[in-house]
């Protein structure tokens, strides 16, 4: 009976240690097949902006033709969508300007101008309960011309409900967590784990469990 139960325990352990093997192995392919939609992500939106400042009158603010078009490029991806001069000051939105999402645009503008290219701001929670990242692509005139600037907001948290419905697999979630270690997103079950803290390096982390 000894050896048989030695077996038996041995052949346990083994199953454990498979099942936690596999269980790593798919929380590295959810969190690499995430990560690479949130790049692809704001790979389009790069090519997006890049677009719309080219239209004509998007680069000539020509302000109720420019908020026009921008309103009529609103997808769910995209909370809001804002032109700004050289100076911040926004000159039409895809939103009623009372309503615009694009609070921190002036930063993120300054960024992009200074760059003079496309540039990626901070991931930021909104009073309406979305989750926001800032992305700007400067409106140039010829070279080292800059007429202002064009940016998109893109809801993260919609983008993020999208990739983990396709990615996670049964059970599992995902949390997204800013360079304090406050959580800004999880999914599922997002609302009443947002604000909460948990301890991190330091740098922008992408959790899965």
């Amino acid at each position: 009976m000894i050896p048989a139960l030695a077996l038996m325990l041995d052949s346990a352990a083994k199953y454990r240690d498979l099942t936690a093997t596999q269980t790593k192995q798919n929380v590295l392919m959810a969190a690499r097949a995430i990560a690479s939609e949130q790049d692809r992500a704001l790979d389009n939106a790069h090519e997006f902006l890049v677009t719309i400042s080219r239209v004509p009158q998007i680069h000539e603010m020509n302000l109720a033709a420019c908020s026009k078009i921008l309103a009529g490029l609103l997808e769910p991806r995209y909370a809001d969508l804002v032109v700004t001069d050289r100076s911040g000051n926004r000159v039409c939105t895809a939103l009623a300007r009372d309503n615009s999402l694009a609070s921190s645009v002036s930063r993120d503008h300054s960024r992009s101008i200074e760059a003079r290219d496309f540039t990626v701001g901070t991931i930021r929670r909104h009073a309406s309960k979305k989750t926001l990242l800032d992305v700007t692509y400067p409106l140039l005139d010829g070279p080292g011309m800059i007429r202002g600037a064009v940016s998109a907001v893109l809801d993260l948290s919609w983008m993020s409900r999208m990739t983990a419905d396709t990615h996670l697999y049964p059970g599992a979630t995902f949390t997204l967590l800013g360079s304090n270690g406050d959580i800004l997103l999880r999914y599922p079950n997002d609302q009443e784990w947002i604000g909460k803290t948990i301890i991190a390096d330091g740098s922008p982390l992408r959790l899965f469990s």
